[in-house]
């Protein structure tokens, strides 16, 4: 008799006929899926997105977004809304202003939406979009 394997917790999914469990991939936290969104927003409005993820090798303190839009640098701390902003991070928005850069912290998409819109205008379908690929190259 096979025992069956229990899957970590990270891990979760549906049961099918066979008697197995479908790996359904890591759950998304939700300042995860918030991050998403306004990366997606900000290439829908044609800006270059970089999303920035912890390491050792990077600095503490750095926005998880960083665009840049017309010429403009935007700086984006994504939190949730029982999320804190840490004195790191409150010192790199800080030098990121000082520096000519337009920098916030936002409390989920919504909120993101309106600082963005403050900088390039109000959003309308007519307005040119760059198309991507998969893999964030310019589609012809």
């Amino acid at each position: 008799m096979k025992k069956r394997v229990k899957l970590p917790d990270r891990y979760y999914g549906k049961s099918t006929r066979y008697g197995f469990v479908v790996k359904m991939g890591k759950r998304k936290q939700p300042e995860a899926i918030e991050t998403k969104a306004i990366c997606d927003y900000l290439r829908l409005r044609g800006c270059y997105v970089v999303r920035m993820v912890g390491s050792p090798f990077i600095r503490g303190g750095i926005p998880d977004i960083l665009a840049c839009c017309r010429g403009m640098f935007i700086a984006i701390e994504v939190k949730t809304k029982r999320g804190r902003v840490t004195e790191k991070q409150a010192m790199e928005i800080e030098a990121i202003r000082e520096a000519g850069g337009r920098a916030t912290e936002a409390y989920g998409f919504e909120e993101a939406r309106k600082f963005i819109d403050e900088i390039l205008g109000e959003y309308s379908p007519s307005e040119s979009i760059v198309r991507l690929t998969k893999r964030g190259k310019h589609a012809k």
